[in-house]
C-alpha cells in the first residue's frame, strides 16, 4: 500500500526513499532509515551500559529480576 505524507512532514522527518515503519502500541512511527539506525544504536548502547554497570538503576532495584 501507499501513504501520502505532506512535503512539510517528509522534510521534518528527513524522509527519502527508504523509511522504517515502527509499531508503538496503538500507533506507529515513520522514520528515515538513517535516523532509525542512528537512534537504534544509541538506545542499544545505553541498554548495554545499564546492564553492565547498573547505571541509572537505584540500588533497591538492582537485585530484582523479571
Amino acid at each position: 500500500g501507499r501513504m501520502l505524507l505532506p512535503q512539510i512532514l517528509r522534510d521534518h522527518a528527513g524522509l527519502s526513499k527508504k523509511c522504517m515503519l515502527v509499531g508503538q502500541g496503538k500507533k506507529f512511527e515513520i522514520w528515515s532509515e538513517e535516523n532509525w539506525q542512528r537512534s537504534r544504536e544509541v538506545w542499544l548502547e545505553a541498554g548495554r551500559a545499564m546492564q553492565e554497570g547498573n547505571e541509572g538503576v537505584p540500588d533497591e532495584l538492582s537485585d530484582i529480576s523479571v
